[in-house]
């Protein structure tokens, strides 16, 4: 995230401070304050604010760049919210737990469908189970009865 683009989203935050400083320096005029007075009380108002905007900026900034680094290295990308670390403010938090709220949703998916899966292979397995018995019992019977008939349905059991 570069500086300007952290600024643009702040656009607000900078237009009421502004207006407040314009304000306080309306106000101490009037009060008859030194201009000398007036403006370091604007401008440490104008530090306080910059050093503010700084710290945001590098807390959001680290954590926003540690998220694409940690994105970057993972070979299964929606593991992104198991490796990150907590974030120290509020959009972050939220995002985390989005993020976390998907992947279990995903997992809970996964692990329906392997389910699904695991029981439709058991269905498979026992209905190729049941149906192997009547073909067995047939083969036995054909087996032991010698003529047209049987060694025709002798044929017709060799296709399946």
């Amino acid at each position: 995230m570069r500086f300007s683009t952290f600024l643009k989203d702040k656009w607000i935050f900078l237009l009421s401070q502004t207006g407040i400083i314009l304000f306080l320096a309306l106000l101490l005029n009037v009060m008859k304050i030194s201009n000398a007075a007036n403006a370091l009380v604007c401008i440490c108002v104008l530090f306080i604010t910059v050093g503010a905007l700084v710290l945001e900026y590098n807390q959001k900034n680290g954590f926003y760049r540690e998220l694409y680094r940690n994105l970057g290295t993972l070979e299964k990308k929606y593991y992104i919210s198991s490796v990150t670390e907590k974030p120290g403010f509020v959009e972050g938090a939220i995002l985390m737990d989005v993020l976390r709220q998907t992947t279990k949703s995903m997992n809970d998916d996964i692990a329906d469908y392997r389910r699904m899966n695991t029981e439709y292979q058991d269905y498979v397995e026992t209905w190729i189970h049941e149906i192997k018995i009547p073909i067995s019992c047939i083969d036995l019977i054909c087996g032991n009865n010698k003529g047209e008939m049987a060694s025709g349905v002798k044929e017709e059991l060799s296709r399946i």
